[in-house]
């Protein structure tokens, strides 16, 4: 049909007409278009049914998340690992893994097995990472005091960021805060006998792996020690010094200077008891404060990769397979309470 310009009265009516009578069922349509769009929610202080228990209650997921937190001007990251065997009600362990020099909290993860650990004991372990060299990913390193690299050398406060991760982790998963252990690998290892120095009011107990003391240290009250270490590791010698293979020029403290130091500062007998199970020498300090262990194991012939780990991180010696050393840090923590 052509609507044209109408030739008479009659004509203009009729146009009129049809005119109006679309702008009415437009004008309908319109309305039941608006009827049955679902109308936007107005703001309110509560959320979901009245009898739903709030989020805060409920328990973390199985699995593993990442995540990340501003601390010094930095953005730090860690992985965060919930097993599936977490207890359905009450507080867990925490666990914190911290990767060695050149390392990250995914390879750590990874390289130690610890996830499977987590699994065993039920509690959440976290990784934390480092700080990078420049742009270069997965070569991150810890300011353990007088080691390592690109963290010691611009003073990164890792006390502080570890500090601040313990407490956002409380708020957030079901920590026991008597029951916070921590882990480490090399410079890992150094970083977690510095936060045992500096956090002990924090943390109940740690272990770690070819790694010494290398800061001063006046922790403010007793904490539990597990230092583990292979003979024939020549990135930090047992003996102490520089190895081979070492990564810096630092002069290493032994293994035995350092446990001696934390027997004294946990208040300990001078002269452990030792002894030998297979390749692991272990000695244990009586006399110490009470709750507190301090203790040594020594694997024959070990290397400076994880004992019982995958040899898939930056330092790729071959891990030595007399000592499951993730599943001997677990039984020393598994007892220790702050």
């Amino acid at each position: 049909m052509n609507i044209g310009r109408p030739s008479s009265v009659r004509g203009w009516l009729a146009w009129v007409g049809v005119a109006v009578l679309v702008l009415l069922v437009l004008g309908a349509v319109l309305r039941n278009t608006d009827r049955s769009a679902p109308a936007a929610p107005e703001a309110s202080a509560t959320t979901g049914s009245s009898d739903a228990p709030p989020a805060a209650t409920g328990r973390p997921v199985p699995g593993a998340t990442r995540d990340s937190l501003e601390v010094g001007g930095r953005t730090r990251e860690w992985r965060v690992y919930v097993p599936a065997s977490l207890a359905q009600t009450g507080e867990v362990p925490l666990v914190l893994g911290l990767h060695g020099g050149l390392g990250s909290g995914g390879q750590f993860a990874a390289d130690a097995y610890f996830d499977e650990q987590a699994e065993r004991g039920g509690f959440i372990a976290v990784y934390p990472d480092g700080i990078e060299r420049g742009r270069l990913l997965e070569a991150r390193t810890w300011n353990a005091g007088g080691c390592c690299g690109t963290a010691m050398k611009e003073q990164v406060d890792d006390v502080g960021f570890i500090a601040a991760l313990i407490a956002q982790l409380g708020a957030s998963y079901p920590i026991d805060q008597d029951r916070v252990y921590v882990a480490g690998h090399s410079n890992g290892a150094m970083m977690a006998q510095r936060l045992a120095c500096e956090l002990p009011d924090l943390i109940a107990a740690i272990a770690v792996y070819s790694g010494p003391l290398q800061t001063s240290c006046t922790p403010s009250e007793p904490i539990s020690v597990l230092n583990i270490h292979g003979d024939a590791d020549e990135n930090i010698p047992i003996g102490g010094g520089n190895g081979p293979r070492a990564l810096t020029d630092t002069d290493y403290t032994s293994l035995a200077a350092t446990a001696a130091t934390w027997a004294a500062l946990n208040g300990c007998d001078t002269t452990p008891r030792a002894t030998v199970e297979g390749a692991v020498t272990t000695s244990r300090w009586d006399g110490c404060a009470e709750g507190v262990v301090v203790e040594t194991q020594v694997v024959a012939g070990a290397t400076h990769a994880w004992a019982g780990g995958a040899p898939t991180g930056p330092l790729r010696s071959d891990p030595s397979r007399d000592l499951d050393a993730s599943s001997a840090i677990w039984d020393f923590f598994a007892d220790k309470v702050r």
